[in-house]
Formats: C-alpha cells, structure tokens, sequence
C-alpha cells in the first residue's frame, strides 16, 4: 500500500479544493467569535443542528485588511452590527487551503439583509421569555450576608479561572480566611449544563452551609461558553435561593447565566475582588460604627459627668442651707434648752428649800430648838390634855434631854 507524507495529502486536498471551487461561493453560517489583527478580521463560523442544538459544523474565515476597508465603503453604517458574536449571516467565501495553515475561508462580500442567527435569535427569545416571567435579575432580590466566607464553587479542578480563585481570595491584604468546597464539572462541551444543573442542587440541599455560590471558568469562545446560554440554567439561577455569583468569561462574553445571576464579573478574580471588597465594607462599617458608639459614649459620659457635677453644686446647695438652717436652730434650742433647765433648776431648788424649810419646821429637833418639848406617856406621844390624867408619869423630851414627872393637874384651853 502507497505511504503519502501529510505535505502531500494536504498539497492533494488543495488541488482537488481548486479544482471544485474555482470560483467564490455563497455560505450561511452563524458567526461565533471575531477577532482582529493589523486590521485583518478573523471569524469562528459554526452551523447547528436545528433539533439538537449542537455544532454540526465549524471553519475559520478571514477578512484581509483590504476587503475589509471595501465592506465598510460598501456598508458604513451597519458592517460592525454585522459582525457580532452570535450573529447568522450569508457570506461571498473564497474556499482556500494551505498545506502548512490547513483550510481557510477567506470572505469576499456579505449580504446585508441577512438577519441575525439562529443562536442569537434563540438567546433573545430565552432572554424574553426570562424577562417576561420575571426572572431576569431575580438572584439579585438574594441579599450577599454581612460577610461572606463560606463559599460553594462550581467550576473544572483543573481549571486555571479557579485556580486564580482561590490564589487571589489567599492572598487578600486583610487577611481574611475563606472555606471554599468546590464542586467539580464539565466548564465546556456537551455535559457542561447538566453537570453544573446537578451541582446546583446538591449545594441547594445544603444552603445552609454556604453564603454564597461562584461559577467560574476562565473565559473562553462563544462555543465554549454556549452551555451557560440554556434556559434551563438560567431558570435555576434565577430561583436559586443562595445568590449567585458568575465570572465565566472575558468582557466581550454575555451569557444567559450573566443576566440572571445575582452579580456578573469579567474573570474569576474580579469575583474573588467583590467578595474581598463586600467584607472590607461590611469590616469598614463595623469599625465606623466601633468608633462612633465610642464617640457617643465618650460625648454621653461628658454630659453625665456635667450633669452630675451641676447635681452636686445644685445638692449642696440645697442641702447645705437647711443644714446650717437645722445647725443653728439646734444650736439655739441647746441654748434654750439650758437656759430652761438653769430656770427650772433654779426654781426647783427654790422649792426644795422651802420643803427643806418646812421639814425643818415639822421636825421636833428643831421645835426643841425653839423651847418646845415632846412629851409621851405610856411610850406614846401626847397630844392633847385629854391623853393624861392626874398622877399620869409623863416624861417630856427638851433639846438637851429629858425630864420625868408626875401630873398633878390637867386644864383645858377653851376654844
């Protein structure tokens, strides 16, 4: 069997491709990705099955900087609507192959009434329908906590947009710690929305457990990202009861998952930057807060500490008056009080004499003093004639002694 080198089978395939395409042909196809180069356009063609969804087709085409400056003389106005990412169009080709480059579509003309693809048609009627039923923005009504630091990751292991994740929340300059549990799928190709629909509900059985939800991939083709453009997908997202955070492609990339999530960044490390940023302000809030609640206590304790110090002027003077009120009131009751009891002292003794004085009078002592005598008979005292009789004994009592003697008359004084 003859052996070829493949620079003989692919200078065959070019000269059958001349032969077969001699002159330029007319394509429709839906343009996935434009690029440009030193004015040169470069454009991802695919065509999709209209039951399946799925790519059927794929070339790559090229505007060379001369032909472009003749599209725009041709179509000022409309060339750069025409050519969008997702946009169906009718092209003038030229089927070129290379042996080194392989092949090559190279556009000659367009067709300016073709409308837009069916890929874009599609995600505008996902995006109306979405938009119709209120779901468009609807992950965004989920409130990010305070502070996020438990987070659910849905992305590839070895992808390189997670890697960058987690790299960039490590190495946040506050110095705040993250738990990131990653759950593992598809980023691109056929079983990319299933997988990530699947780690979706298995996050959704543990919401408890995380404040937020990151799916991130590092950017990509339109063809690449097209599984993030499933309505299926973006109904999920929408109902989601975690917010969703989407960084899953470069800025020129807009998927449906972008315009349903709670937050759509260009790269997984502008995700990793809102999430650092939302616990700066929510760290930043709470210091302000700190201080202010400082700076109140400290302007309350000032207005106490005058208020209690104008208490106690006003305490003491208060106090003070009727105290020295009561001082000198009591001193003048104690002044009373001993003038009273001098008085009554005074007077007391005055009458303590005169009971002295009348004692003194009532005591036969002093009687006999005078020249009186007590006289008893019988052991008793006499007082009254009528108590002794003639030849009685009596003996009569004299301040200096006694006299003993017998009666020998009685008289009685008449009244």
């Amino acid at each position: 069997m003859q052996t070829f080198s493949l620079f003989d089978l692919n200078e065959y395939i070019r000269r059958v491709i001349a032969l077969n395409f001699t002159d330029a042909i007319w394509i429709t196809a839906e343009i996935n990705q434009v690029g440009s180069s030193r004015g040169h356009y470069y454009l991802d063609l695919i065509q999709k099955d209209e039951k399946s969804d799925q790519i059927i087709a794929q070339a790559q085409a090229a505007i060379w900087s001369s032909q472009y400056r003749f599209l725009v003389k041709k179509y000022p106005d409309i060339l750069d609507n025409l050519l969008q990412d997702g946009t169906e169009v009718r092209l003038k080709i030229k089927v070129d192959f290379n042996e080194r480059y392989g092949l090559k579509l190279i556009i000659e003309d367009l067709d300016a009434q073709y409308t837009y693809g069916q890929a874009a048609l599609k995600r505008l009627r996902v995006i109306e329908t979405l938009q119709r039923e209120g779901l468009i923005g609807k992950n965004k009504q989920v409130s990010l906590p305070p502070v996020v630091q438990y987070i659910a990751m849905i992305s590839s292991s070895t992808a390189a947009g997670f890697q960058d994740f987690l790299n960039h929340l490590g190495e946040n300059p506050y110095g705040y710690r993250f738990h990131v549990t990653l759950f593992s799928t598809a980023m691109q190709g056929i079983n990319t929305e299933r997988e990530v629909s699947e780690a979706l509900e298995q996050i959704a059985e543990r919401r408890d457990e995380f404040d937020a939800v990151c799916i991130v991939r590092g950017g990509g083709s339109k063809l690449d990202l097209a599984a993030f453009d499933s309505e299926a997908l973006g109904r999920k997202v929408a109902w989601f009861p975690l917010p969703v955070l989407i960084g899953i492609g470069h800025d020129i990339d807009q998927t449906i998952l972008d315009l349903v999530g709670h937050s759509s960044l260009k790269t997984p490390t502008a995700v990793a930057d809102l999430i650092i940023d939302h616990n700066a302000r929510f760290e930043g809030l709470a210091e302000e807060m700190a201080n202010r609640i400082t700076l109140l206590i400290r302007q309350r304790l000032q207005l106490e500490s005058r208020n209690l110090f104008a208490i106690r002027h006003d305490l003491h003077r208060v106090i003070k008056v009727p105290i020295l009120r009561a001082q000198h009131q009591l001193e003048h009751y104690q002044e009373l009080r001993s003038t009273l009891m001098k008085s009554y002292f005074r007077e007391f003794n005055l009458k303590l004499d005169r009971m002295e004085e009348q004692l003194n009078w009532k005591n036969p002592l002093f009687l006999m003093e005078k020249g009186y005598a007590w006289v008893f008979t019988g052991g008793k005292p006499v007082h009254s004639v009528r108590e002794v009789s003639p030849g009685d004994e009596i003996t009569s009592y004299l301040k200096d002694g006694q006299v003993t003697s017998t009666v020998t008359d009685v008289k009685t004084r008449k009244p």
